[in-house]
């Protein structure tokens, strides 16, 4: 995401946390072979979606994993742990 490539992942639980069907890639079911398959073509085919995911991708990976924000949840994390 962060190099502004358009994003094809199965569903997996941690690409479902970060890949925003539509939005910021395309997630496919875990396992569908031709599922993935159709989703390269569809990419390779539709240079104005390719690019508009790609985009859209790397702003989600900008402001989610930005220097701030891991230092910030880091942070979070660390105080969480201390309080107990």
């Amino acid at each position: 995401m962060a190099a502004r490539v358009a994003v094809i992942a199965t569903a997996s639980e941690g690409a479902r946390e970060i890949v925003k069907p539509n939005q910021t890639g395309r997630l496919v079911p875990i396992g569908e072979v031709q599922e993935i398959a159709n989703a390269i073509i569809d990419l390779l085919n539709d240079a104005n979606q390719r690019e508009r995911l790609a985009q859209n991708a790397a702003i989600a990976a900008r402001e989610r994993f930005s220097l701030q924000q891991m230092v910030a949840k880091t942070e979070q994390v660390y105080e969480e742990v201390t309080a107990e």
